[in-house]
């Protein structure tokens, strides 16, 4: 055991890697032992690594600038994430190992399929909400803009976006970001998609780095983070409307390190929680305010996270090296890969993908004589 602790701190911490491309695919070609620690207790850790399911990491994409919004299309079953400051749009088919990508003229924070049209997506570019038309394969693509928000606010951009399983977008800004990690406070907001007047709504104002998103499996329930409370936010969910907010998970009062990203949500109603300058994802139970796991990767800073995968159990894991001076560049030479967590025992609920014959009619949006119809994350 005292071998595989060796192992694991040398793979946090690969001093002899250099940020090369060689360097990078010699390394990925390794499967990394994730370290799991159960509810911070290092004998529960040995105990589970010895004896119970091991997690495995692998790096699954080359290093972006700052990959996130993950989202898993498990009709086709692919994955698609964005590079935020690269301004690219990313679609990874782990079956056969092809990795393709288009290059637009903002920042794109978020990119989700749209339920019964084949090679559409909603995205979010720069300030505005926008339909992508892209085979997922070629260069060539079409941009129509929808909608723009926060016009009075300078240096905004949306951040996180998700589609809740009846297909209804909420999406957040945040305020201006110069120099990285440093952020402009109190310019955000949530919005809403209303299906009725086609057009977003203010459901939440204001806030600074708008984050997370996912819902209970009853829907009874939105999860929510603003990145600098350091906290996981509850709201009472009627699909319009969000109301009641309180604490679900406070990450000083559980000496988590980080902050919290990007966030999905399991079968068992757990959160697993991406932690920006943290080294981890988390697992957590919202009911109980309760640390479950955590899962240490060998970069710094961890966006998002989605389940995918044919029985979507692979955490799918966005991270990002912009900011990232180059010492530290040569310490985390993967940072700003994707990567693949395995043998993590936990799963998505939604095990069925939608279809547009299953479709219900709150789903269905009309908009300039357009059906829309959300696909669910």
């Amino acid at each position: 055991m005292k071998e595989t602790f060796h192992l694991l701190e040398s793979l946090l911490l690969p001093p002899s890697l250099s940020p090369s491309v060689s360097s990078i695919l010699l390394f990925s070609t390794f499967v990394i032992i994730g370290q799991l620690v159960t509810q911070g207790i290092c004998r529960q850790c040995l105990t589970h690594l010895a004896g119970g399911l091991t997690p495995t990491l692998i790096p699954v994409t080359l290093p972006v600038l700052h990959g996130e919004g993950p989202h898993w299309d498990a009709h086709i079953q692919v994955l698609y994430f964005v590079d935020i400051s690269g301004k690219t749009v990313h679609r990874l088919n782990p079956s056969t190992n092809t990795h393709t990508s288009i290059s637009l003229n903002d920042t794109v924070s978020f990119v989700i399929p749209l339920r019964g049209r084949v090679n559409q997506f909603i995205i979010g570019l720069g300030k505005s909400l926008a339909v992508l038309l892209w085979d997922g394969l070629g260069p060539d693509f079409e941009l129509h803009v929808k909608e723009s928000v926060d016009k009075d606010k300078h240096g905004n951009r949306f951040n996180d976006g998700k589609a809740d399983p009846w297909g209804r977008l909420w999406a957040g800004t945040m305020g201006e970001e110069n120099p990285v990690g440093s952020v402009k406070m109190n310019q955000g907001t949530l919005y809403h998609w209303s299906m009725t007047l086609c057009r977003l709504e203010n459901k939440l104002s204001p806030v600074s780095i708008s984050n997370g998103i996912a819902w209970s499996d009853d829907m009874k329930f939105m999860y929510y983070a603003d990145t600098p409370t350091r906290q996981i936010d509850v709201f009472d969910y009627d699909g319009g409307e969000i109301k009641n907010r309180r604490i679900a998970f406070d990450f000083a009062e559980n000496n988590v390190l980080g902050n919290p990203d990007g966030m999905t949500i399991d079968r068992q109603n757990y959160l697993w929680i991406a932690c920006w300058g943290g080294y981890r994802v988390i697992q957590i139970d919202p009911q109980l305010k309760k640390l479950i796991k955590t899962i240490l990767l060998p970069v710094e800073r961890i966006t998002s996270v989605t389940f995918g995968g044919p029985l979507l159990d692979i955490l799918y894991v966005t991270t990002m090296k912009l900011g990232l001076n180059d010492m530290e560049l040569r310490k985390q030479p993967l940072a700003g890969s994707t990567f693949a967590v395995t043998n993590l025992g936990s799963r998505d609920e939604k095990v069925k993908p939608v279809t547009l014959d299953q479709a219900s009619r709150r789903d269905i949006v009309f908009c300039s004589s357009q059906l829309w119809l959300l696909n669910k994350t």
